[in-house]
């Protein structure tokens, strides 16, 4: 779909951004590519008034995804 085709009925969905995809993360392929996309994306989308949703991930302290 073009962005240009976007309207009622559409909306964006953003889900696990995080700060590995940002430079300095782990996420090692085109990080610094990562957030600038979505960052268009979540303009235009707002420009045409449609919903953005996003998802937040976390982890307790202790688990197995920080060891």
């Amino acid at each position: 779909m073009q962005i240009s085709e976007l309207g009622l009925g559409d909306a964006l969905l953003a889900i696990h951004l995080q700060n590995d995809f940002l430079p300095g993360g782990r996420c090692r392929s085109r990080r610094d590519q990562v957030i600038p996309v979505m960052n268009n994306y979540i303009d235009r989308f707002i420009q045409r008034q449609l919903p953005v949703f996003a998802t937040r991930d976390w982890h307790p302290k202790k688990s197995w995804v920080f060891y």
